[in-house]
């Protein structure tokens, strides 16, 4: 099973502010044709109806596994579960034995928790924040000729033009248009 980051990483340039909002309840699996339907709100909403999204088989495949015991409001992907499953994953591969001051820490956070807890749902700057330390972290290892430069999420909209294979980027054409009308 892919754990929450993996999967938000494959999907990351697709349809990341829908995902970051994904409810339980927003996905319909009681069609007969197979297919499970994902109806996120949008700001256009009250003008033109919901729009669904088809999830097929490997959507399925990998979603099913988050809605298991979760209540219709609840996030399908969410910070809280992530960080468990890490902790989870970093106290099972633990190879020194917990230090009785260790243990004494977990008993007082338990009793009164730490005000920074992570939220049900992730959130615009998520996105920004893990890709921001993962290209950190990538500069640290690559030559100074190969590195990734700064990057903010502006550039989504630049990422799909090239992929659709426009010459000329969305921001280019508008400023290049508002450079036209100025002369």
């Amino acid at each position: 099973m892919l754990n929450t980051h993996q999967f938000r990483l494959e999907n990351f340039a697709a349809s990341f502010a829908n995902q970051s909002r994904m409810r339980v309840g927003d996905i319909d699996t009681t069609r007969s044709n197979g297919l499970w339907y994902y109806s996120p709100k949008h700001k256009t909403e009250r003008h033109i109806g919901k729009k669904p999204i088809p999830l097929g088989k490997p959507e399925q495949a990998l979603i099913a596994p988050y809605l298991v015991d979760k209540k219709p409001l609840e996030a399908v992907f969410s910070p809280r579960t992530a960080m468990a499953e890490w902790h989870a994953e970093r106290r099972a591969n633990r190879k020194t034995k917990i230090t009785p001051s260790q243990m004494e820490r977990d008993k007082k956070r338990a009793k009164n928790p730490c005000p920074r807890q992570p939220h049900e749902f992730y959130d615009r700057n998520s996105y920004r924040i893990a890709v921001a330390n993962a290209i950190k972290k990538g500069n640290k290892v690559l030559p100074v000729d190969q590195q990734i430069p700064h990057w903010f999420p502006y550039q989504f909209s630049q990422f799909d033009d090239e992929r659709r294979g426009d010459t000329m980027p969305f921001m280019k054409m508008r400023q290049a248009s508002v450079f036209d009308a100025k002369q």
